[in-house]
């Protein structure tokens, strides 16, 4: 066996690979063979390998003792993305198109893996619009099984950071016991690292007015639009996105009209460059969330007012490196009105106006 340090990257990524043979204290040779990949064959313990263009890669690694050779074979296991190439804006997937998920485009294939059998799939079942979408037929896997799907790269530089990717979705759950889960999390970098966006499941998750115990297919009325968003991602070339299922003994999920509109271009304030904050929805409603990144620890000063400047709330936090999300909701009282939010880490701030309807 062997072992990887990890599966995407954008071209030009190195890789290590782990020999993990195992029951054997006599290998003589090990023989590693990695097509695409620089070097394509290896007799190194644990070697490193450069992928320089994009496409998806296997690799194989044969042993040898006295007793004879044994070879393991891993198929597609390595993704990379060419940085230079991505979806441009606006950007728009009804899954329309019969050759999806675009097997023979090495840069536009939408990557499948994961631990349940059977993956996320284009059907013509049904449809929020045209005559496709995209299904997660997770009421066929295993109970806490995840299957997962991953876009190419969006180009998203210079958009408004108020902007957000928008999607259908429908789910029902098979009774009030059943916890299927829908995940989505963003990568700047080709699939390296990835950062939660959303994460709905069960009763939440659920699009319909009630729950249907056979193999569930939405009708016109039973889908509902989802969003994520990008704010703390503007000031990076691209994004893709990760979705991923996770059975809980419920009907399929279903998605459709994935699309990401393109904005004029949006001057940052000093703050707004370094920090990146973002409010949404606004109108605010009890999913609002303020989002805000930071590159170290950083102490963050909020204090909201009411539209005559009278204090609502004064509150300090203390953030470490990363991106935070703070409920709008949990921070004040939202009783309708509208609000200036000022946001203070040393000597930046920014305004954000709130509309509580």
């Amino acid at each position: 066996d062997f072992l990887y340090s990890r599966t995407f990257g954008c071209n030009n990524t190195s890789i290590q690979f782990i020999n993990a043979t195992w029951n054997t204290d006599s290998i003589t040779n090990l023989t590693w063979s990695f097509p695409g990949g620089n070097p394509s064959t290896s007799h190194v313990t644990n070697p490193i390998v450069t992928y320089q263009q994009g496409g998806i890669y296997s690799v194989s690694l044969t042993a040898e003792n006295p007793s004879g050779t044994n070879t393991i074979i891993k198929q597609n296991i390595i993704q990379i993305l060419d940085s230079s190439t991505a979806y441009a804006l606006p950007w728009f997937e009804g899954f329309e198109n019969s050759s999806f998920p675009h097997a023979n485009e090495p840069n536009f294939v939408w990557y499948r893996k994961g631990t349940g059998s059977n993956p996320w799939q284009r059907t013509t079942v049904c449809s929020y619009e045209g005559s496709a979408c995209l299904v997660a037929p997770t009421n066929l896997n295993n109970n806490e099984t995840q299957i997962e799907i991953y876009t190419p790269n969006i180009f998203i530089n210079g958009q408004n950071p108020q902007n957000t990717i928008r999607f259908k979705l429908a789910y029902a759950q098979k009774d009030e016991n059943s916890t299927d889960k829908l995940q989505i999390y963003a990568s700047f970098n080709c699939g390296e690292s990835w950062y939660p966006r959303l994460s709905k499941s069960g009763s939440i998750l659920q699009t319909t007015n009630g729950v249907y115990y056979y193999n569930f297919v939405p009708n016109a009325n039973q889908w509902r639009e989802e969003y994520i968003s990008i704010g703390t991602f503007i000031n990076r070339p691209f994004i893709r996105l990760k979705i991923v299922a996770t059975s809980g003994n419920g009907n399929p999920i279903y998605i459709d009209n994935i699309q990401l509109e393109k904005n004029t271009h949006y001057q940052l304030n000093d703050f707004e460059e370094e920090y990146l904050p973002y409010v949404y929805p606004n109108p605010i409603n009890s999913e609002s969330k303020l989002w805000i990144r930071t590159e170290k620890n950083e102490r963050l000063h909020i204090t909201i007012t009411d539209i005559v400047g009278k204090e609502i709330i004064s509150k300090t936090f203390e953030l470490t490196h990363g991106e935070h999300q703070f409920s709008i909701f949990n921070l004040f009282p939202t009783i309708q009105g509208v609000y200036i939010m000022n946001l203070k880490i040393n000597d930046k701030s920014t305004s954000i106006k709130l509309v509580v309807p």
